[in-house]
């Protein structure tokens, strides 16, 4: 697929082989007069796309061919990524690609990212605090000390963010709440199980299971496909009571919603009034089932009359 896809990019002739294609790049890399940049993102990939180690090899000879003008960059998420797939290059160290370590951010990069960004946003809320400084370092300590993966930070804080704007929305306040340390635990916690789990039976949290399989209540009850967002809550507040659970108000279950479509379970399609949002499943009912792994609860909710 690489070499295709840099085959497409410098029009060379159409139906080669893979051995006459790589002669063809090889000699097109040499005698090209600019330089060709190549980058791979998510390289740790390349294993499972690439069914023979020679493969690999050949693709990182290149740059090191005679009068080359091929610059290869990969991006990888683990830092022993050509140590382990690519041991031969060691016997040429001149061939060895140089790495550069980008460290996990710590705990002040984080909630100096954090500050930087919520400065901006502050201004469109009149300079007021939108998150709680304990909040912003409980969130930074819990990331720092598990991968460092801002991007994980950044969602957190956004889910609070949003939380609190759906709860002004829903009470027609014209301010939002400043996210707590309490508020920010929870969106943690929330997102956390989904992050590292496969949303099997013994991970996927039990309001998260209930609303997978109240959405597919409704598909067969009304006979349609998508469904309002106050007509669902309704339907879910109803049989989260049998469960002995519920969320607290509606703009919470919206987030629920929001964590759900994130693992591409359902899709929301929105609307100016949130209680008009259009809620669909992304799966089928047997697909649900897999990822249930647990028949019984799912029948439980599809059958029970008092569901009705």
């Amino acid at each position: 697929m690489i070499l295709n896809n840099i085959d497409s990019n410098l029009s060379l002739p159409r139906r080669c082989t893979k051995e006459s294609l790589q002669k063809l790049l090889e000699s097109t890399i040499t005698t090209i007069k600019q330089h060709l940049i190549l980058v791979l993102d998510e390289i740790d990939q390349i294993e499972t796309t690439i069914k023979t180690s020679s493969d690999i090899y050949r693709l990182f000879e290149m740059p090191y061919l005679p009068n080359s003008k091929l610059i290869l960059i990969g991006i990888a998420n683990s830092l022993d990524f050509t140590d382990r797939l690519l041991p031969r290059l060691e016997l040429k160290p001149e061939n060895k690609p140089k790495v550069i370590k980008f460290l996990p951010y710590s705990k002040e990069d984080i909630i100096s990212i954090v500050k930087d960004r919520l400065a901006r946003v502050q201004q469109m809320y009149d300079n007021c605090v939108i998150i709680d400084d304990r909040a912003i370092m409980l969130c930074a300590s819990k990331v720092a000390s598990a991968n460092g993966d801002i991007r994980k930070v950044l969602d957190i804080c956004r889910r609070a963010i949003e939380f609190n704007e759906q709860e002004a929305k829903f009470n027609n306040i014209d301010t939002i709440k400043t996210v707590n340390i309490a508020q920010m635990m929870k969106i943690f916690n929330q997102v956390n199980p989904i992050t590292n789990s496969n949303l099997d039976r013994n991970t996927m949290p039990l309001m998260q299971k209930i609303l997978l399989c109240t959405v597919l209540l409704c598909n067969i009850e009304m006979k349609i496909k998508e469904i309002s967002l106050s007509k669902l809550f309704e339907k879910f507040s109803k049989i989260c009571k049998s469960y002995s659970t519920n969320v607290d108000s509606e703009s919470e279950f919206v987030n629920l919603c929001t964590l759900i479509q994130d693992n591409g379970l359902i899709e929301i399609k929105k609307n100016k009034d949130v209680r008009n949002y259009k809620i669909s499943l992304k799966i089928d009912e047997q697909e649900l089932k897999e990822k249930l792994q647990d028949e019984t609860f799912m029948a439980d909710i599809l059958t029970n009359k008092a569901y009705k």
